[in-house]
């Protein structure tokens, strides 16, 4: 009776792994013993039932899952779940929302109706996200406020302000007595994101021209 000591080759496609087995052969030949599963070396998932992910590595079946973004068929432990469905997708596919922080999976995101970042759902709550309905009046000499001051100087001209920020943009409010303006800027370049007014008591906002932009700016 012979001890045996071996390698199992497993092929998928065009690719392939290997598991390392032992036993006595008459009992793995009359099928009394069976090798072992063979156990994914990321997710550490053991399993008889083996599948490659599309970029060649032969593991698990139970260890691979689809990019709910791209389709790509990969390792689940190398994926991220969306805060809003829990779907899983590759790290490239999942975007951060600039209020919550959460990653959600583009097709996901939902746009507030006052500063217009895109942001993930929960960011959201009668069509505006959390930092627009935090906005808190602020002084001229604010290092924020300054900043967009030396930048636009047209802005001056208004004397009461409010600002909130996100991860990506400070939101402006500058407060007439009638009427409001919305400044959305990029928090690093200071770039405008978007420039509109509205009626204080409407809520809505009509988007500003590119040349009145301008003349307002400074």
């Amino acid at each position: 009776c012979k001890y045996a000591v071996g390698k199992l080759r497993f092929v998928v496609g065009e690719n392939q792994a290997e598991l390392a087995y032992e036993g006595w052969a008459h009992l793995l030949a009359e099928g009394r013993q069976k090798p072992p599963p063979f156990k994914c070396p990321e997710s550490a998932l053991e399993s008889y039932h083996l599948a490659a992910t599309d970029d060649g590595l032969v593991t698990a079946a139970e260890a691979i899952a689809a990019c709910a973004a791209s389709g790509t068929r990969g390792l689940a432990v190398h994926m991220g779940a969306s805060a809003a469905s829990g779907q899983l997708a590759l790290p490239e596919s999942l975007v951060r929302c600039p209020v919550s922080a959460e990653q959600v999976l583009e097709t996901e995101l939902v746009t507030c109706s006052m500063c217009g970042q895109s942001l993930a759902p929960s960011a959201l709550r009668g069509n505006r996200c959390r930092a627009c309905r935090r906005l808190a009046a602020v002084s001229k000499d604010d290092p924020r406020m300054a900043r967009a001051l030396g930048v636009y100087p047209g802005l001056d001209h208004w004397r009461r302000w409010k600002i909130a920020e996100t991860e990506r943009a400070y939101i402006l409010l500058a407060v007439g007595l009638l009427r409001q303006l919305l400044i959305v800027l990029d928090k690093e370049t200071l770039d405008v994101l978007r420039a509109a007014e509205g009626q204080r008591l409407l809520g809505s906002w009509q988007e500003l021209p590119q040349v009145e932009q301008q003349e307002l700016l400074g």
